[in-house]
């Protein structure tokens, strides 16, 4: 609380957010305090580098995150995602809720990028037919969008449209009080217990998720996004994860089911502690882990008064399964199945 001086070497190279956050660890006393932000002498700027610079100087009151996480939004080309049109939505559903569906929307813009832009497998015309018929009667539609490179997968372009929503997600958070008590509200991504209420008032989506059906898991990639991958699946999910940390306040937690017989299998402790440290060394901060059978899941799940001693991880918090409702519980199986 006493240092009042920072300095940052080549802020040209970091991003608008990451500068904001860096920004914030001084000047938290009553002293004035002083941030310079440096490059190298002699560089030719690019030019979003330089903007990056000129909004990071101009926005130095309190209470400027919003302006700057939308100013990032303007020179990332965000479009008009939170622009005039957008707001009376934002205002009609809440700044929770949007924000979720907003992930969710963009992430799924990726598919459409895929199929109809790039492989010109598809159409608009074709793809709104079958959003608006809920795909029914346009199963092979469904599929070829559900089978793109989703989030967690290598090269998949989700990642860098993931990496936006966190850093306004966070930039909003972090000085933008509440009204009435001006609390600073805490950034945490943790939707787990949501994902169904959410998408049950959410229609057919481009990737291939059909009306009322759940949203995606937080940070986390959807159940069996690596489906045909020649890889460790775990190893994508942590990396994914970590990778997404808000790196201020709450976290982005890791969820972990294991089958306990890769345990008793030669190495498997190992190959799991491994995993484990690899996560915290790229940034994890909270891993949920779940290690049981997937028969015993399968068969508390089918019926949970024949194990009532069963207690699981569910995100942030353990429960005894049999108390969960069946759709908590379809989740976790989900999890673990993937």
């Amino acid at each position: 609380s006493n240092v009042n001086t920072l300095i940052i070497e080549d802020a040209d190279k970091m991003g608008l957010a990451q500068l904001h956050q860096i920004r914030g660890r001084i000047g938290r006393s009553a002293r004035r305090a002083y941030a310079y932000l440096t490059y190298r002498k002699g560089k030719v700027l690019q030019e979003i580098a330089a903007k990056r610079l000129s909004a990071i100087r101009e926005y130095v009151e309190f209470g400027s995150g919003f302006r700057i996480a939308m100013r990032d939004l303007e020179i990332r080309g965000a479009g008009n995602l939170l622009g005039p049109e957008q707001s009376g939505y934002l205002m009609s559903v809440g700044y929770d809720l949007y924000l979720k569906l907003l992930e969710e929307a963009v992430l799924e813009e990726r598919g459409e990028e895929q199929r109809i832009e790039t492989e010109r497998a598809l159409t608009y015309p074709e793809l709104y037919t079958a959003l608006e018929a809920d795909y029914q009667g346009y199963e092979r539609i469904r599929l070829m969008l559900k089978n793109i490179d989703r989030l967690g997968a290598p090269h998949s372009p989700s990642m860098k449209w993931a990496e936006r929503i966190r850093d306004l997600f966070v930039g909003l958070c972090m000085e933008e009080p509440t009204p009435k008590h001006h609390l600073k509200v805490v950034a945490g991504m943790f939707s787990h217990g949501d994902i169904v209420r959410y998408g049950e008032a959410l229609p057919a989506t481009p990737n291939g998720r059909k009306a009322g059906e759940p949203i995606s898991h937080s940070n986390e990639p959807d159940p069996g996004f690596a489906g045909g991958l020649h890889t460790f699946a775990p190893s994508l999910k942590a990396n994914t994860v970590a990778r997404l940390q808000p790196g201020y306040g709450n976290s982005s937690p890791l969820h972990l089911d294991v089958d306990s017989s890769m345990i008793t299998k030669e190495g498997g402790v190992e190959a799991l502690e491994t995993l484990i440290h690899a996560h915290n060394h790229m940034g994890g901060t909270l891993i949920n882990l779940n290690c049981l059978t997937k028969e015993r899941l399968l068969k508390a799940h089918a019926d949970p008064a024949s194990d009532p001693d069963l207690v699981v991880r569910v995100t942030g918090y353990s429960a005894f399964f049999s108390s969960l409702s069946s759709k908590y519980r379809q989740q976790i199986v989900d999890r673990f199945l993937a």
